[in-house]
Formats: structure tokens, C-alpha cells, sequence
């Protein structure tokens, strides 16, 4: 078809949809809300999806006609824009099923109101996909028409891969579509300049294709091709070919481990207390946790517990058996335990039984599992009961880019309902329980709104997770998985506080982002160099500069062009992917999501991930988008079908595992010793514990204009940003606009609430400079291994009654440094006093990079004044003859 824009352009913000056909399932041929791109898009669930789509950025004005077209086939999905495809083929999708019960044609602004106006024309409908030079030639026309007659250079070869047979099922058709009689395919496959296959017999031609099978066998790595030979009544007319790269496979056949080494030692038993890093697990005389300990801190105001019901009786599960097992293989330890309710009221017996696995990094997995007569059994669920003195703030898995964090609503009694959630973690901001469940599998309440209670009582936070109800049924053979993870999960590195990231202008860690030319990658996100020469000279002029490289590595989503993709795209395929992001764009290709569950997957992203590092010495990688995603895969055993609606499943194992491999690969060759990961809005921390940082912040895009905390409060920054509760380091990422960043007051307030949590920066979409003055300053004044004294910790380095404004510091060796933060955006002006304590003997304050010595009385009280959005250096004792820069 066709369309004229009369009245509107690209970005203006609204959908555009103009062909829709829908029943349980849809296409939509349309300019997406948010961002100047048109989508043709695939989905056999309108309302939940996955969503497969072929797109292209446009950039559209009113009064200019523009040809667009969609084409569907068992290939896949691709848009054209003026007569070209926007991708090299099509992109794989699952398509809708059976009768439409809608078609539309036009320019429909779904949910908004009609302010704009289009005109179609030419508007086409086919029975089947046309091909590239078709719709080229609909485009140049302007109008239907029956191409020419074409001559055997028309013949288009394609083929897909049969992995578990080692063959490639070629397809042989022509573009335009046409038939041709008598005609007979021979495929083979060719190597080196030679026939490497044995080739099939003669297929014939019929229904407009031909369709072989060729064994790979004899095929080596590299450049190959598969050759369609054509012959008519017994003369060959023509030879087709399409080329293809053989990857590697050696790595196919590679098993992976799964512990976490990088300095997490086994665990320790004592009896049935269980110790890892930082943290005890104590199960005395009970098959679940009956203390968990986070450093000093107690995290249970009592036993974690199973509650089960028969009738209106609650029944009594009583410890009956319970052994503790060392499995060094993996270096974890189990908890085996058997809970049994007798019988009663001429009701059976119940038993259920318990497995605990105590891993290295602390994440305890629990399977319930009964063959019981599930019958008699009425409400079951666990209680997890948190100390009320922990129990501040949560951080909850939601749909939405930016989740659900900040401080738990107040009150006495159920202060949260919600059906079910992966995860939800609950604690302050130095320790904390994270509880999660991938699946909403043999949890019969899942969907319901109690699924999941959350319940203040005076001394206690109970996470309540309600299995079932009395009405609903257990599968005859039941067993339910769920994991606990006491945080933080490890210390921070040494030196941490040091990073500084590109483009500060003293930056000593630079992340090196996919670009498609020499120097750059084989393929987006694909830890392969285009030039093995070229990118090596990258890295050595970064450490010249004092930057040690950090390439992209993507071990989440791979891209369709990759050899691999064509050998295992059934077996990875998530569903979801990237087909619009303009750094994806310029490889040409869409980014596929895959499915981390996938043992051929964790094989070959772990060992090409090593080598790469090895091959380049990199002792510092960037990991992009390991936020948990869910997928509904059924052939890979992801996700289920519930009440006729479809369920994700959320791997956090599979991504947990993947994730443990790669680090396991890069420690045993001595690289990749700093591992950063980009979870913006989703900290699933078991899955996360291999890392040493994660990137924060991107789900803001859009959203801030000029001052974070307005659309960032306080305690949503504490719960998810400042780190010190996940064990992980804490970079924020901002994304300021191009004209906000140019502005010195809006980075400058930023610096303030970073400096104040002890949090860093990839100042990427910031004002730099001013990031720099920031860190310039304090790497002068503040030892790397200070003890961080937070304005909301529990001992306070001091305290002020003016609002907005806060003050931590620092101190080592009897030296202090007070950060004094305006977060506001008006002038202050008014009284700090510093705990006396950290004052000493001098009492002496100092304002830096001023050097101006500060009034103190005697309570140990001075006066500041601030600008809004601004910060002031205080430094005490030890910094008198400290030159700022």
C-alpha cells in the first residue's frame, strides 16, 4: 500500500496502525507510540505475547507518499519501506492460528483520539508472501501488475538447518513466483572451490519449489555454499547458490560447570548449621531455616515454615527424618528432611518431603514434593517470617521497565497482596531475604491475588506464599521449587571506589561498544573481532591511555546473522529480540533473545566468551541485558498454559547457571577479573552473584527531565541503587537529554545523590565535565577504602533540620570527609552538626576545594549555605594541607 502522512511526522508520538487482522492472535502493519519506526508484527497471543516484529527507523513529513508492505510466511515476518527490505530476510516468528475475527484497514490511532489524518492508496492483498523483487516492482510501478517473464537468474536459493540430522533442507523458488514444468532440483553442498556433499537425486518442481536434504558430513568450519543445479527435460539451465558460514562446533560437546569459584570458598557445615560468606543458614530440628544470619544481623524473627490444613483443623507437620549431605561436585551442601502430619479423623497420613541445597554464594533451593494423597490436603503454603528491624524496603520483579522498590507500606496486618511474582526481596539497606519461584508450576493459587501476603505483625514481616486453597487440587505427584538468598552475597572488591568509567576525561575503565568496521565486532554483541589485528590495536591505544577495555558481550541475545544462529535458532530462540535500536540496525541484522536454559547455549557463549578475553588479555567485560526476562517456550519446557492463558516462566536457574559458567571459564584462564552487567530495574541477585557490578538507571530514559528526584524517590534509591545490600558494586547510568546534560545544575544535583549513597557513575548522558570536577575532588580527599558513614545508617555523621538536605561521609585513619547535599532545588542556608565523636580533639572543619576553616561551638554545630541541586566537601583533621584540584 501506498500512505501519505497529511498532517502529522515520524515522532509525533502516536500509533499509526495501518493494517490489523486479529483473533486470539494478529498482525499489525504500523508506526510504533514512542519512537519514529514502523513494525510489521507477528503474534499468535495479542494479549501476552512473545511479539515477533521486522522493523525500520522512518523519518516521515507530512505530504510525501511513502510504499510500505508486510509479508508473513512459515519463514517468518519482513517489512519494505519504498520497495526495500528493512532486514536481510525474514524474522522468525510463531503466527496466528485459524480465522480472523477482525480486519482493518486505514490509519487507527488505538487507544488515543484521532488528532492526524493519512491517505492510502493501491492498497494490495495477497494469498501468499511475495518476494523482494515483487514488491520492488510494486513500489516502482505505483500499480498491480504481472511481471515479466524472468529468466533463470531469478532462482533463489534458501535453506535451513536440521541439527540432530547434521543436514541442511535446502529450498529452491523463484521471485517473482512462477511455475515451471518438467523442471527437476539437484542440491549439494560445495567447499573450497569443490563438491563436498553427495548430492541429492532429481526433486521435482511442484507448487513453486523444490525442497532437498544434504548431509554435512565432511564439511570443515568456514565459508560454504549450497548449489541448486536446474535442468529441464535432463539439460542442466542453471546453477543457484547460496552461501553460509560453518561455525565452529568443538564446543558442542563441552560440559560447563556450575559453581561459582572467583573467591566464593564451598560451604561450611556444623551439625546442621550451614556457613557461607558472610552468612549462616541454621535448620536445628526443622527441615527449613530456622535462623538466617546476614554478617551480625539476624534476618528470621523465627522458622520458616509449611502450613497445611485439613478441613478446618491445621495440621501439625512434625519433623520425622533429617540428613546432611556434602556434595563437593558441586560445592554445595543439602538439607534432606521429612515432614509428616498423622492421621487423623480417618484421613491418610500426610508426608512431605524437603530438600535444601546450601550453595556457595548462599542461594538455598527448596523442593517440597509429596506423592501423599494431595486430596486431604487443604491450605498449603510456607511462611517466612523477617525481623521487623530489617524489614524496611522491598524490591519486586514487575511487567514494567522500572520495578517496584522503595520502602514496605506501614501499618499493622496484610499491608501486600499480589498474584504471582518471580521474585521479592525485603531487608534494609545493609542486608536482606531475597525469595524468588520461577514458575507459577504446581502452584495452584498462582494466579490469584493472595498468591502472594505479605503481613506486619509487632516484631515480624511475614512473606506469606499461599500454594493453595482449600477448593483447588494438587497434581497427584506435586512438588514446588523456590529459593531464598540471604544478602549481601559477597564483599566488594578492593579498589572499587577507584573506577572511574568513559567518557570521564581520567577514566581507567572504558566500555567498548559493539561498532560494525575492523576495529569493531563480528557481529553485534558477539564476542568475536571483525580483525583479529585491527581490534587488538583498540585495546592496546586504550591501556596506552590508561583504560583498561571492557567489550560488549551480549550473553543473553545472540544475532541472527551469526553462523550459530542458523545451526540452533529452534533450539535458542526466546522469541523476543531488538530490530530497531539504531547501534543493532547498523550490523544489518535483528538480535534474537534466546533461551538460557539451553545447555548448547551456555556451552558456546561460554567458551567463545573465553576465548575472546583470553585472545585479547581483557581483564574487565560489560555484559549487556541480564535483567530477568520470561519466556514462554514450551519445547524448551518454558512457560505453561494456565486457564487458557499463557504463563511465563522466569529462569533465574538458567540465567544463574550461564552466568556461573562464563565466570568459571574466565577465572581458570586468569581474565575477566571485573565482570560489570546491565540489570537496569531488575536485580535478580542469584542470578547476579557472579558479577562484581551492575549498571542501573536505563528504565529512566524519557522519563527524567531535569531533576532525578522527581521522578526517583529516596527510598527507591536506597532499596535498589546503592548496592551495599547486593553485594555488588553500584554504577547509575544517566539519561539526561542532550540539552539537559549540557546544563551544569542537573548533573551537579545528580553528583549530590550519587556522593551521598557512595554510588558510581557511567557518565554517558551527563554533563562530564561536571562529573569530573565531582570525582576529581574526592578521589583528592577520600581514601578508596574509607569506612562509608551514611546519612541513613544508624549512626549518622551528622544531622541538620534543614529540608532536603543530607550529609555522609567518610573516615579512615581518624580522618573525615563529610559530603553536605542539597537535593532540593532552592537555596539553604542553616545549621549541620557533626557527631563529636568524629570531631576529636581539633574540632576543626575545613570547606573544600575553598580551604576556608569553619566556626564550630561548642555542640559541635556550624553554619552552610548551598545552592539548590549543589554539594559542599567537609573535610575534618586530616586533610589541612591537601591541594583540590
Amino acid at each position: 500500500m501506498w500512505v501519505m502522512p497529511v498532517d502529522w511526522q515520524a515522532g509525533d508520538g502516536k500509533f499509526h496502525v495501518f493494517f490489523e487482522a486479529r483473533n486470539s492472535g494478529a498482525f499489525y502493519l504500523y508506526k510504533y507510540v514512542d519512537r519514529p519506526a514502523l513494525m510489521m508484527l507477528a503474534t499468535d497471543s495479542a494479549d501476552d505475547g512473545p511479539y515477533f516484529f521486522s522493523a525500520s527507523r522512518i523519518a516521515w513529513v507530512p505530504g510525501q507518499w511513502h510504499h510500505i508492505a508486510g509479508t508473513w510466511s512459515q519463514e517468518g515476518v519482513q517489512l519494505y519501506v519504498d520497495g526495500q527490505p528493512t532486514t536481510k530476510g525474514p524474522v522468525k516468528a510463531v503466527l496466528p492460528q485459524g480465522r480472523f475475527s477482525s480486519f482493518r484497514l486505514g490509519d487507527s490511532p488505538w487507544h488515543s483520539v484521532r488528532t492526524s489524518s493519512t491517505l492510502l492508496d493501491e492498497v494490495r492483498v495477497y494469498d501468499r508472501a511475495l518476494g523482494p523483487r515483487e514488491i520492488l516492482n510494486a513500489y516502482n510501478s505505483t500499480a498491480a501488475r504481472k511481471p515479466e517473464t524472468a529468466a533463470w537468474d531469478d532462482a533463489t536459493t534458501s535453506f535451513s538447518v536440521d541439527r540432530s540430522r547434521r543436514a541442511i533442507q535446502a529450498l529452491l523458488r523463484f521471485d517473482p513466483y512462477r511455475e515451471v514444468k518438467e523442471l527437476s532440483v539437484r542440491f549439494s553442498v560445495w567447499q573450497g572451490g569443490r563438491q563436498v556433499s553427495k548430492p541429492t537425486g532429481f526433486i521435482a518442481f511442484e507448487n513453486g519449489e523444490a525442497r532437498g536434504s544434504v548431509n554435512l558430513s565432511g564439511l570443515k568450519p568456514g565459508a560454504a555454499s549450497v548449489h541448486a543445479d536446474g535442468f529441464l527435460n535432463g539439460r542442466q539451465v542453471f546453477t543457484n547458490s547460496k552461501s553460509f558460514d560453518l561455525p565452529a562446533l568443538d564446543w558442542d560437546e563441552t560440559s560447563v560447570g556450575s559453581r561459582i569459584s572467583s573467591g566464593a570458598a564451598s560451604p561450611e557445615v556444623d551439625g546442621t548449621t550451614v556457613s557461607v560468606w558472610g552468612r549462616r543458614y541454621d535448620f536445628r530440628r526443622s527441615a527449613l531455616p530456622v535462623s538466617i544470619r546476614s554478617g551480625s544481623a539476624e534476618l528470621l524473627a523465627g522458622p520458616i515454615s509449611v502450613y497445611a490444613t485439613s478441613g478446618v483443623q491445621t495440621l501439625n507437620l512434625t519433623l520425622a527424618e533429617q540428613e546432611v549431605i556434602k556434595d563437593p561436585e558441586q560445592g554445595a551442601i543439602s538439607v534432606i528432611s521429612r515432614l509428616v502430619a498423622p492421621a487423623q479423623s480417618g484421613k491418610p497420613e500426610i508426608e512431605i518431603d524437603t530438600r535444601a541445597q546450601i550453595a556457595a554464594d548462599g542461594l538455598v533451593l527448596v523442593r517440597l514434593s509429596t506423592t501423599s494423597q494431595t486430596t486431604a490436603v487443604g491450605e498449603l503454603g510456607i511462611r517466612i517470617p523477617i525481623s521487623a528491624e530489617h524489614a524496611v524496603y522491598r524490591h519486586i520483579w514487575t511487567k514494567s521497565a522500572i520495578a517496584e522498590s522503595g520502602l514496605l507500606p506501614g501499618g499493622i496486618g496484610e499491608i501486600d497482596r499480589r498474584r504471582f511474582s518471580p521474585f521479592y526481596w525485603i531487608g534494609d539497606t545493609e542486608v536482606g531475604l531475597f525469595w524468588f519461584s520461577e514458575s507459577a508450576r504446581m502452584w495452584p493459587n498462582a494466579l490469584a491475588t493472595d498468591a502472594i501476603r505479605v503481613i506486619r505483625r509487632n516484631d515480624r514481616v511475614i512473606l506469606e506464599v499461599k500454594v493453595k486453597t482449600a477448593r483447588q487440587q494438587l497434581p497427584s505427584s506435586w512438588s514446588l521449587e523456590f529459593g531464598l538468598q540471604a544478602t549481601p552475597v559477597k564483599s566488594l572488591p578492593i579498589g572499587w571506589r577507584d573506577w572511574r568509567l568513559a567518557p570521564s576525561a581520567q577514566a581507567n575503565i572504558e566500555i567498548v561498544w559493539p561498532q560494525p568496521d575492523a576495529q569493531g565486532v563480528r557481529y553485534y554483541g558477539y564476542p568475536e573481532a571483525s580483525s583479529e589485528v585491527a581490534f587488538a590495536e583498540r585495546m592496546t591505544a586504550l591501556r596506552m591511555h590508561g583504560r583498561e577495555p571492557a567489550p560488549y558481550v551480549c550473553p543473553t541475545y545472540i544475532s541472527t546473522a551469526s553462523p550459530e544462529w542458523r545451526f540452533y535458532r529452534d533450539e535458542w530462540m526466546m522469541g523476543g529480540g531488538d530490530v530497531e535500536s539504531a547501534d543493532v540496525l547498523a550490523f544489518g541484522y535483528p538480535f534474537a533473545q534466546v533461551i538460557p536454559t539451553s545447555s548448547s547455549w551456555t556451552n558456546f557463549i561460554t567458551s567463545k566468551t573465553v576465548q575472546f578475553a583470553k585472545r585479547f588479555a581483557l581483564e574487565a567485560l560489560y555484559f549487556d541485558n541480564l535483567q530477568l526476562s520470561g519466556g514462554y517456550a514450551p519445547l524448551a519446557n518454558l512457560g505453561m498454559t494456565i486457564g487458557g492463558q499463557r504463563q511465563f516462566d522466569y529462569p533465574i536457574l538458567g540465567y544463574r547457571k550461564l552466568l556461573q559458567s562464563i565466570r568459571e571459564g574466565l577465572h581458570k584462564n586468569s581474565v575477566g577479573q571485573i565482570l560489570i552487567g546491565h540489570v537496569s530495574g531488575k536485580i535478580a541477585i542469584p542470578m547476579l552473584s557472579s558479577l562484581d557490578a551492575y549498571v542501573d538507571g536505563e528504565q529512566y530514559r524519557g522519563v527524567v527531565q531535569d531533576d532525578y528526584l522527581e521522578v526517583l524517590p529516596l527510598e527507591t534509591f536506597r532499596a535498589e541503587f546503592i548496592g551495599r545490600q547486593w553485594g555488588l558494586v553500584p554504577i547509575f547510568l544517566p539519561e539526561f537529554s542532550e540539552q539537559v546534560a549540557k546544563a551544569v545544575e542537573p548533573t551537579r544535583g545528580l553528583m549530590a545523590l550519587l556522593m551521598l549513597h557512595d554510588v558510581l557513575v557511567w557518565p554517558k548522558w551527563s554533563n562530564v565535565t561536571e562529573v569530573d570536577r565531582a570525582l576529581n575532588l574526592l578521589r583528592k580527599l577520600r581514601h578508596p577504602e574509607a569506612e562509608f558513614l551514611p546519612y541513613f545508617g544508624r549512626e549518622p555523621p551528622a544531622h541538620t533540620g534543614m529540608a532536603d538536605v543530607y550529609i555522609s561521609g567518610y573516615r579512615s585513619a581518624g580522618n573525615v570527609l563529610l559530603i553536605v547535599g542539597n537535593l532540593a532545588r532552592e537555596w539553604r542556608s542553616g545549621e549541620i552538626c557533626v557527631e563529636k565523636t568524629l570531631l576529636g580533639k581539633a574540632g576543626g572543619v575545613v570547606e573544600w576545594p575553598e580551604g576556608r576553616n569553619l566556626a564550630v561551638d561548642p555542640d559541635g554545630c556550624l553554619n552552610v549555605s548551598m545552592m539548590g541541586r549543589d554539594y559542599r566537601f567537609l573535610a575534618i583533621n586530616a586533610v589541612r594541607g591537601a591541594q583540590a584540584q
